[in-house]
């Protein structure tokens, strides 16, 4: 590197009322869309691409990651604009569980009806967190209000089952379906489309 260019570099200013390093990347970018901001109202110090490259690679590691991610955007999904502010933070209050009870139930749950590793089950081969009621027959939003106690029926861990992807796409958003028979179930009233983790 030459003088010119060295003399160039340092003077380069960044305007801290506007800009702020990334503490991952290491790079300058304006705050406005490209930092979020800590409860207290201070901007968080990485940056968005970072913080989503770094939540991609926990989701592909770690199975309690991958599950509370997957529970907290069908919420979302399912709530709307009607979401609450900090809700995502505060998911295992609205839920009534924690992230760490639904692993233990569907580990369970698993182990018992199939004799399998819910890890290998999920992470490995493609298995799907199924609602054996499924989601569109609850009505969680009256008029654009919440109720709360059927969300909370629609998330019972009573109503969460983790079922081949295989299983999941042929029950659809049927209920009571028995994909071993290919019998029984009620027809969805509406055609519920889901993130790619589950059908129902």
């Amino acid at each position: 590197m030459n003088g010119a260019i060295r003399a160039n570099l340092k003077k380069v200013r960044h305007d801290k009322r506007v800009e702020q390093k990334c503490i991952k990347c290491r790079s300058w970018k304006l705050i406005d869309g490209n930092f979020g901001k800590h409860s207290s109202g201070k901007h968080q110090v990485i940056c968005y691409s970072c913080k989503s490259i770094a939540n991609k690679d926990a989701r592909d590691k770690d199975l309690r990651v991958r599950l509370r991610h997957h529970t907290a955007s069908r919420c979302l999904t399912q709530l709307g604009e009607h979401t609450p502010e900090h809700f995502t933070a505060n998911l295992g209050g609205y839920l009534g569980y924690s992230i760490q009870q639904l692993l233990v139930h569907l580990k369970d749950e698993l182990r018992l009806r199939e004799d399998k590793s819910l890890k290998v089950a999920i992470m490995k081969e493609g298995y799907h967190v199924d609602h054996k009621v499924p989601l569109h027959t609850f009505k969680v939003l009256n008029e654009g209000v919440i109720d709360w106690k059927v969300f909370q029926d629609c998330w019972a861990l009573s109503n969460l089952s983790a079922i081949s992807a295989e299983e999941n796409l042929t029950k659809g958003g049927k209920v009571g379906f028995d994909v071993r028979t290919q019998e029984g179930g009620e027809e969805p009233q509406t055609d519920v489309t889901e993130d790619g983790t589950t059908n129902s």
